[in-house]
């Protein structure tokens, strides 16, 4: 057995022990709270896995760890502020309760209440966006599951051959073609295809007759976050947080040229909000220049994100029913489609359509995130820049430290 084939038959017990994990209903609530922080904390260290495989066990389990955390009374649902609180934008409290309302409404997003940090609880707020969170599902019922996954050699031949006949169709290499998963029912092999030709959240007719005449099964588009359950729970705690880092800008200038020496530009102050500050993990990075202000080289840009970002979205990609705003038909962006849609100017983001307010007694207020973003990997058309929006495809270019709560 070659080199490559030892580390995909490795991968392949890793991932099957994973899903068998997974599917384990014998541990109690508290004992399995500890599991999956071990598992999820094991997973960023786990030199096997690709970074695909990673980002859908991270799901899987950050999912997993929140259904527990829920039974437990670890993580508990986000209430009004009560009427002896000061509603203002200083209060951490109004900040998670617009936040919650916020994501409910315009990503079905359950936003709970957790006792301590969450591990990619964070991360997951934005990042469930990006194109790095889906696959393609291929369902067979050609092929027995238990076979699959308990005999090495027929697996080995049987996904090698698969993986052949996709990059043949689509003229790319096997490489290129990876298995994130396999899950059990009538066999299902979630597959990644890392290539700017394919196009795996619109499929055409002749991908879907590929798949069924060829490969023996039905394909479609899958989604780690949004489809690792019913209704997507994400958690926030006031431990998340780092007051220290909270800051205004109210009496800053408008605007202040920064980035590093091959890629300048205006970071405009998001005046007139109140910045909640998160905590950083030092460990999740190589090193933090990218969050430093001195224009090294690996300074990352500042933009804004509001959470109803999937209507810019929409607005670059497709035509709009009833008008409801200018549409770009005709849009033309490398990389352009799925992915986090930012501006960098706070008042873009503040705009109903991407950022409606939230009624907190007798004031409104919105929720913009404020991020970091990898300047090779920011993506722009011509007419995204008359807007001034940005779009970054993937979540592992996007590093969000402050929340961002304005009275509006």
């Amino acid at each position: 057995m070659d080199d490559n084939n030892k580390l995909e038959s490795l991968r392949t017990a890793i991932i099957r022990g994973m899903i068998a994990f997974i599917n384990s209903q014998q541990q109690e609530d508290e004992e399995k709270i500890v599991i999956l922080n071990t598992e999820l904390n094991k997973l960023k260290d786990n030199q096997a896995l690709t970074k695909h495989q990673k980002e859908f066990y991270k799901a899987k389990y950050s999912q997993q760890l929140l259904e527990n955390l829920s039974q437990t009374g670890k993580a508990k649902p986000i209430s009004i502020p009560h009427v002896n609180q000061i509603i203002n934008e200083e209060n951490v409290d109004v900040l998670f309760y617009t936040l919650k309302e916020s994501l409910l409404r315009d990503q079905n997003l359950e936003l709970l209440k957790t006792d301590s940090s969450v591990y990619a609880g964070l991360q997951s707020l934005i990042g469930a966006l990006g194109q790095d969170q889906g696959c393609l599902k291929f369902r067979t019922t050609q092929i027995d599951y238990n076979q699959l996954t308990t005999d090495d050699q027929f697996r080995n031949q049987y996904l090698s051959e698969l993986k052949q006949k996709i990059a043949q169709n689509y003229n790319i290499k096997t490489d290129q073609v990876q298995v994130v998963a396999i899950n059990k029912g009538s066999t299902e092999i979630l597959l990644k295809i890392i290539s700017s030709r394919v196009d795996i959240e619109n499929l055409k007719e002749d991908d879907i007759k590929f798949f069924k005449n060829v490969c023996g099964g039905s394909i479609d588009y899958y989604n780690y976050f949004v489809q690792a359950v019913e209704k997507v729970k994400v958690g926030l705690s006031y431990s998340d947080f780092n007051p220290h880092h909270n800051m205004r800008w109210d009496n800053f200038p408008k605007k202040e040229e920064r980035g590093p020496p091959g890629y300048r530009y205006h970071y405009y102050f998001p005046k007139g909000c109140q910045g909640f500050g998160l905590k950083l993990d030092e460990n999740e990075y190589k090193n933090m220049n990218w969050i430093k202000m001195d224009g090294n080289e690996e300074e990352w840009r500042i933009l804004f994100h509001g959470t109803k970002q999937h209507c810019v979205a929409g607005i670059t990609k497709d035509k709009l029913k009833g008008g409801q705003n200018q549409v770009y038909e005709n849009d033309i962006c490398e990389d352009r489609g799925r992915g986090i849609y930012f501006s960098d100017k706070i008042k873009v983001c503040l705009h109903p359509y991407y950022a409606s307010p939230v009624q907190v007694g007798q004031k409104q207020f919105s929720v913009i995130f404020m991020s970091r973003a990898n300047p090779t990997k920011i993506r722009q058309s011509p007419e995204m820049k008359k807007e001034r929006y940005f779009v970054v495809n993937y979540s592992a270019d996007v590093r969000p430290y402050r929340i961002l709560l304005k009275e509006v």
